[in-house]
């Protein structure tokens, strides 16, 4: 680039932290340097008393990264700045002439040191004692959005990461509402104001105030509430008014300091964000909010945050299927308003969008995006949390081998929230036999396998028209089924079940004329980007499990 190299030379004159001369060296011959990672590197350096020091690093984007997530020596209470060390000089320069560091150099965070000499000369051999000042809204910059699956364990990944010592967490569904919160006691008010609003709500918004800051405080809400409401206004200016991004983030520190967390580590955490945290209200106050502002709303509070990342968990299709069913017929609370049958359930589980919606990603807000198996999670938990925490860019935690919400015991034991290892091999016949999973598989065989999953069912047959009648004609388990008349009045419903079938019938014939929709490209035509499966590093002789 013209004149990157004396835009470097200009930030790099004003830098204290740069040890080199340029009236010395003001040319060079070197060779362009290799952008290697060092994220490694410098995870595994964070929870040290020394100072972090890297060799021969030069991905900026990365670099810059780091200074971002560093807390300011005055803030850590010690030195806490990034050492660079290069062993060549001249390719350091002429690293210049291509790279930008300019943004580094401004930082104050950064040492640059070249060669062995001023490597002894700078970079402290000994620890200092640090003693951390309280995390404030500005150092937080990072946001990781848990996008859930319904059915697919994601309260169980979700309390997986509660209590990790490099994440700020409200646990399990705890922003529910969030929104609303915001439109009726936080929006165009001054700190102490809303504060004051939120401690003292009138009869109206009682319930609403209660319903939710309970949710968000849970387990220990009496206890936690008065100490939520006097953490708040710590981390903002008790006569300034903030918008929804600023008051976001000051309710995971007031959440987090309520539930007794601590962060004294020398890198800020990153806030973890269930997506069920802006959900809709379930009590309305005089307005609503709409879909639109809602989203607005949501995609205000993302956008902010300089660096994004997106993970989630993804099930077995048919676990996830044959759990839904499950939960649907015996439990019944899903039932009513979500689905007006077994069938029109078992529709939506094996339509297109189910199976093929999650493997693209093509949110911008959100160019980083992976995902975790259930299965990965259950059998190779140790290896499947290193590779997620590598992916997260936070350093692995014995945290990420037990269920918290909000740093306590979850209360839930059941098998799927739990490390319990039945629900990867649980075949939920239940309420689905072998051959409905056959036939489910035959229609999706495609989108399960870009997800890792190798079909147990469907052995590949291609059958003619009349063949796939006579497949598709035979009863769904479900439809044989006397169910709670209560829940299920007037079933079976033959109207529907022939309407089913007829439906059914066609989609398994367009499968076997065409083949499945291809979900690596949009209705244009153009390509998606693909959602990474995190895999784990498997020991020797471990296999990958096999649905």
């Amino acid at each position: 680039m013209d004149g990157l190299f004396e835009k470097n030379r200009d930030a790099f004159k004003s830098c204290a932290n740069f040890h080199m001369n340029f009236d010395e060296l003001p040319t060079t011959e070197g060779k362009s340097p290799q952008i290697e990672s060092r994220v490694k590197n410098f995870l595994s350096q964070v929870e040290s008393e020394l100072p972090i020091i890297l060799e021969d690093a030069y991905d900026i984007a990365e670099i810059t990264w780091m200074c971002d997530r560093l807390r300011t020596s005055d803030r850590f209470g010690t030195d806490n700045k990034l050492y660079l060390y290069y062993s060549s000089r001249e390719d350091f320069l002429k690293s210049m002439e291509t790279l930008d560091w300019t943004y580094i150099a401004n930082s104050g965070k950064a040492v640059f040191m070249f060669g062995e000499e001023q490597k002894l000369k700078y970079y402290p051999t000994t620890a200092q004692p640090a003693n951390p000042a309280p995390l404030q809204i500005d150092e937080i910059i990072e946001l990781v959005n848990s996008f859930p699956r319904g059915f697919s364990g994601s309260d169980f990944f979700n309390m997986i990461l509660d209590s990790h010592p490099s994440l700020l967490t409200i646990g399990w569904h705890g922003l529910s509402s969030f929104s609303i919160l915001w439109k009726v006691f936080l929006k165009d008010k001054p700190v102490k104001e809303a504060v004051e609003h939120l401690r003292k709500p009138d009869k109206a918004e009682l319930k609403l105030r209660d319903e939710n800051l309970v949710n968000m405080l849970k387990y220990k809400d009496k206890e936690r509430l008065p100490i939520f409401l006097e953490s708040l206004p710590l981390y903002l200016d008790s006569e300034k008014i903030y918008g929804l991004h600023d008051w976001f983030k000051a309710f995971y520190l007031a959440t987090n300091a309520a539930c007794g967390r601590k962060f004294s580590q020398r890198i800020t955490p990153t806030i973890f964000y269930d997506m069920h945290g802006m959900s809709q209200p379930k009590f309305k106050i005089d307005f609503n909010i709409d879909n639109k502002e809602y989203a607005a709303m949501t995609n205000k509070v993302w956008s902010e945050f300089k660096y994004k990342r997106r993970v989630g968990i993804f099930r077995s299709p048919l676990g996830t299927l044959g759990c839904r069913q499950n939960g649907l017929i015996k439990g019944g609370k899903f039932s009513i308003g979500w689905r007006k049958s077994p069938l029109a359930t078992l529709k939506a589980n094996i339509t297109e969008s189910s199976y093929g919606h999650y493997m693209r990603e093509s949110d911008p807000l959100f160019p980083v995006s992976a995902h975790v198996r259930f299965e990965d999670l259950k059998l190779y938990p140790r290896e499947t949390t290193e590779k997620l925490c590598e992916f997260l860019r936070i350093p692995w935690s014995e945290t990420c081998l037990h269920i918290t919400t909000n740093g306590d015991d979850s209360g839930i034991v059941d098998g799927t929230a739990g490390f319990d290892v039945t629900p990867v091999y649980n075949p939920h016949l239940e309420y689905m036999s072998t051959l409905d999973y056959y036939r489910i598989e035959l229609l999706n065989a495609k989108n399960f396998q870009v997800w890792g999953y190798k079909l147990k069912y469907y052995d590949g047959t291609k059958f003619t028209p009349e063949d796939l009648k006579k497949l598709f004609d035979i009863p769904f388990k479900v439809e044989t089924m006397k169910l709670d008349p209560k829940k299920w009045p007037g079933w079976p419903n033959q109207e529907e079940i022939k309407k089913f079938h007829e439906w059914i019938l066609q989609r398994a014939l367009d499968v076997m004329e065409h083949g499945e929709k291809d979900y690596s490209v949009d209705k244009n035509g153009k390509p998606l980007r693909l959602v990474e499966v995190l895999v784990p590093d498997l020991k020797p002789g471990q296999k990958l499990f096999e649905c």
